[in-house]
């Protein structure tokens, strides 16, 4: 399922004040733990790299429009693989604020600005992909491991699971993932919900300031739904609902524009509270289905050096040579070019 951590942008701009969210860096649009199988995976649910072939970098922004909100993540994900076995390195730059810093009441949450390093890979199996990713931090005392899966028995479905902060003992509570996708119609629109709650294992019950934080356990749980509408070759909408701990809704609408091997995707943020977007730029050499170029291009062939066969070398005369028969060659060039849209 390409083009389609616990957290979606949609939570990480609404984030709790709770210590556990700290962990959370940039994220793509409309991300899904079943959908995720490209770089950005190194973010979030890791098996996702196990289907990562070639070279990817990808650059993630989440933020405000706002101008006083500087609240703000940037990541750059690098990541390598061959289809089956993926490696991956990433820099997250956050900057995070609990409250306008002349307005903070003493003892609330200050501003907290880190760099998160992240180190995993990811093998896949068949159907089935397993990835590990540790994570360190600067500026915070913090390092943690993330673990994932990812299970594709046929075409229509994606399963994903995760266990975030997985490390114990450990200061933060332990995050679930629970995902599944499907394919309903060809390969037009693909539709996902994730499940996602925290342990109460090493969460504060207060705020430094005294407020009750009631963040964690099953019954605090987010229910996150994804969509993804191919329009066109190499244009994607992207749509998602976020209901978070039972008291907040949050939504995106975005596009994402894919090039054979450049892309882009951009979604605001719709809902309570101050607006924010997040965009993604990627750079692969994986091919991927790219927007058709409207401009028509000639072919010229030139049968007689097409058709005629290679003059053999000296070595050819000493050892022999085989060589493919130019009009087998010259019939499979022709049914290329038939089928490429752009000639």
């Amino acid at each position: 399922m390409r083009p389609l951590v616990v957290c979606s942008i949609a939570l990480w701009l609404a984030a709790l004040p709770a210590f556990a969210q700290l962990t959370q860096g940039a994220v793509a649009p409309s991300e899904s733990f079943s959908l995720q199988d490209d770089g950005t995976s190194l973010g979030s649910n890791p098996a996702g790299m196990g289907f990562v072939s070639g070279l990817e970098a990808d650059f993630l922004h989440n933020g405000y429009y706002a101008k006083w909100r500087d609240d703000q993540a940037n990541a750059l994900y690098l990541t390598g693989g061959t289809g089956g076995l993926a490696l991956g390195l990433g820099f997250d730059w956050v900057r995070r604020r609990g409250c306008v810093e002349i307005f903070c009441p003493p003892g609330e949450i200050a501003p907290v600005s880190y760099r998160r390093t992240s180190a995993g890979g990811a093998f896949r199996l068949g159907v089935l992909s397993l990835g590990v990713v540790h994570r360190g931090f600067r500026g915070l005392d913090l390092s943690t491991w993330d673990f994932g899966a990812m299970a594709r028995p046929s075409r229509w479905l994606s399963l994903g699971a995760a266990v975030l902060d997985a490390d114990r003992p450990g200061p933060l509570p332990r995050r679930w993932v629970l995902s599944m996708a499907l394919r309903p119609w060809r390969e037009v629109l693909d539709v996902a919900a994730d499940l996602r709650w925290a342990e109460c294992t090493n969460v504060q019950s207060v705020s430094p300031s005294g407020f009750p934080i009631p963040s964690c356990g099953f019954s605090r749980k987010d229910l996150i739904f994804t969509g993804r509408a191919r329009v066109a070759r190499g244009l994607t909408v992207l749509g998602q609902v976020a209901l978070l701990d039972r008291s907040r809704t949050q939504g995106m609408v975005g596009l994402q524009i894919d090039l054979d091997h450049v892309g882009g995707s951009y979604a605001p943020v719709i809902g309570p509270g101050d607006p924010g977007d997040a965009w993604r730029i990627r750079a692969s050499t994986e091919r991927w289905p790219s927007v058709r170029n409207p401009l028509r291009q000639a072919v010229e062939m030139d049968l007689k050096k097409a058709l005629s066969h290679p003059r053999p070398g000296p070595l050819a005369l000493l050892f022999g040579t085989t060589a493919r028969d130019p009009l087998s060659e010259t019939l499979a060039a022709l049914r290329r070019m038939a089928r490429d849209p752009s000639t």
